[in-house]
């Protein structure tokens, strides 16, 4: 074994797509509207995007450690400790500092091809509403997230030589999403729903467990 743990960017979304109709069925005999949809996903996951907002690799989750070997190199170059007081994390394989190393070393085509570094909920996101905005919750889990300033750390930045465009936009914690003509065509009782940008699955396990009704 080599560390891989990947998943298919747009089989996820085929998963994820089935998984709504199905919801969309079961719900047939509740009666009300749907006015939002809450959503949750792993943390630490990273996918690129081109252009076309095509997958340019596959999505590596966080148990995919074969950036290993690339923590020392970010040890070695910057002060962990320093980056750990502004962003939360030390370096890790988990981490996108380490990931981003590894894909550039690795997988330099798709790496020169990729237009956009986005979690797995971020790229769902894009392909259900055409946004590829971010969370604060998902992108705290990047480990490039300026957890005090509520933005994408900068030095962090300089040092992975990334443009502020190979970032997804952070979105405001009200920020709502609405379904693409073709999905609101596929899914009409969720014509008038306002979808939230998913936050992580640890946060939601914590705070939402058995959180069925309006209290």
């Amino acid at each position: 074994m080599d560390g891989g743990s990947e998943i298919d960017a747009e089989k996820a979304l085929s998963q994820l797509v089935r998984t709504v109709d199905d919801v969309i069925q079961v719900s047939k005999s509740i009666a009300g509207k749907i006015t939002h949809v809450a959503t949750a996903s792993f943390w630490h996951s990273i996918v690129g995007v081109d252009r076309d907002r095509k997958p340019t690799t596959k999505v590596l989750s966080w148990a995919d450690n074969r950036s290993r070997d690339f923590v020392p190199v970010l040890r070695k170059k910057l002060d962990e400790s320093e980056v750990h007081n502004r962003t939360g994390a030390r370096f890790h394989s988990s981490f996108w500092p380490a990931k981003l190393l590894w894909l550039r070393k690795k997988q330099p085509g798709a790496f020169s091809k990729t237009a956009q570094w986005l979690s797995l909920s971020d790229f769902l996101s894009l392909k259900l509403f055409g946004d590829s905005s971010t969370s604060i919750s998902m992108a705290s889990a990047t480990g490039i997230f300026d957890i005090r300033k509520c933005e994408w750390d900068k030095p962090l930045q300089r040092s992975l030589k990334l443009q502020r465009s190979h970032l997804p936009h952070i979105a405001e914690p009200s920020q709502s999403f609405q379904l693409k003509p073709k999905f609101l065509k596929r899914w009409p009782r969720l014509a008038e729903a306002a979808w939230f940008p998913a936050i992580g699955d640890g946060a939601a396990n914590n705070i939402g467990s058995a959180c069925v009704t309006k209290d």
